[in-house]
């Protein structure tokens, strides 16, 4: 029986040991990661993406904008080239009353398609900024809400009221 006894004693000194060193530990550990800072890093991540996507979505849309442009303008280059051909083949001067207007007609058709592509590229740029704004404002009410959370556990923690 005795040696039962020595042995628990010895297990019990162990654990008494054990719990010590752990409270000797407790100082040196770092303290657990608060998981407010966390998720404000992560509404300061999410805005920064946000603003890194709507930029490039802006960049896109204008270089296919330009891309259009340059379509369309060579194209109306073509077609005034063709009826000024057709023009001249058929013996009409591509300056005379009724060819003229065809080719105004041509041009005035290229400047409403141009005019009718950046009005579109610039609604379709609005609302890639209005997506750009409606997030920016939600991150700000998310980490607006954290701070107040922060806020409020400091205050709980040093007042001793737990809610």
């Amino acid at each position: 029986m005795g040696a039962i006894v020595t042995a628990a004693n010895i297990l019990n000194g162990v654990a008494t040991g054990i719990s010590m060193v752990n409270r000797a530990m407790e100082p040196l550990r770092p303290p657990p990661p608060d998981p407010s800072r966390q998720t404000e890093a992560m509404v300061v991540e999410k805005d920064h993406y946000a603003r890194t996507q709507a930029q490039s979505e802006v960049d896109d849309l204008e270089r296919q904008r330009a891309a259009d442009a340059k379509r369309k303008k060579n194209a109306v280059r073509r077609s005034v080239a063709a009826r000024r051909a057709r023009f001249g083949a058929q013996g009409a001067q591509g300056g005379g009353g009724s060819g003229e207007a065809v080719l105004l007609g041509v041009i005035d058709d290229g400047l409403v398609e141009r005019d009718t592509l950046a009005r579109t590229t610039s609604a379709r740029i609005d609302a890639v900024n209005d997506r750009l704004a409606h997030a920016h404002r939600n991150n700000l009410l998310q980490r607006q809400r954290l701070q107040t959370q922060r806020s409020l556990k400091a205050y709980n923690s040093q007042s001793g009221y737990f809610f």
